[in-house]
């Protein structure tokens, strides 16, 4: 059984009672969202949530009308329809700083989000601490990136995304960057005059020389690379 983690009052939070500044939260509603704004304020009394969003396109007129200083954004996997919503975000209010709560932890998911110009980034099982730090840091104008995350990251310069893709061969890089478009398997087999059975052995390996954990890492992996240009839509 876990110990309950008792919520530290404002006056014993230290460096953390001079966070100040306008929050901008973008979530589903639900419980989630409610408590992530009970925490924020509960982080001091300049600390002030001035608007909610449901998606990021209901957050960007919000963030062009209230100049957040920091965007808190709870996403459960990034794919390419969020990254490239990141750079409208960041275009509406440029002076901000963006924090990304995430249930991912791959170094994909993880290196795809940095590209994209984040600021920090917590994973949805970080502690209480850590995401008081976290806010702490964006709100200062500093970044932050959690311990599991930094491991990602320490991981990911120690063994680079690079190498993986010179390893992958010239047909894996054709069969990437088919499922990075929406193809399945069957249709990458038709395109590529393949059996289905050699498209998901392709698959299969795929997934472990980059280390990617569903179709989702697959897809950061082939943007990061350039093997697929996220497709431009309209509000």
């Amino acid at each position: 059984m876990t110990p309950y983690t008792k919520v530290p009052s404002a006056s014993r939070l230290g460096h953390l009672t001079h966070i100040q500044g306008r929050f901008l939260l973008i979530d589903e509603p639900g419980l989630t969202r409610d408590l992530t704004v009970i925490a924020l304020e509960a982080l001091g009394p300049e600390v002030r949530v001035a608007g909610t969003a449901d998606s990021w396109k209901d957050a960007v007129p919000i963030c062009r009308q209230i100049q957040p200083d920091v965007v808190v954004i709870r996403v459960n996997v990034p794919d390419n329809r969020w990254l490239e919503a990141l750079t409208k975000l960041k275009r509406s209010a440029p002076k901000a700083r963006f924090l990304v709560i995430s249930n991912s932890s791959s170094s994909h998911a993880v290196l795809a989000v940095l590209k994209a110009g984040i600021d920090g980034f917590v994973h949805s099982k970080s502690t209480w601490h850590e995401f008081q730090d976290a806010i702490a840091r964006m709100a200062s104008g500093q970044k932050y990136f959690c311990p599991r995350t930094s491991a990602v990251l320490i991981g990911a310069a120690a063994d680079p995304v690079a190498p993986a893709r010179a390893i992958l061969t010239k047909r894996e890089k054709e069969v990437l960057a088919l499922i990075g478009t929406g193809y399945t398997s069957k249709q990458i087999a038709s395109r590529l005059t393949l059996s289905a059975s050699t498209v998901d052995t392709h698959r299969r390996n795929l997934m472990t020389k980059i280390g990617a954990h569903n179709v989702a890492d697959l897809v950061l992996f082939a943007i990061s690379e350039g093997l697929i240009v996220p497709s431009r839509r309209n509000n």
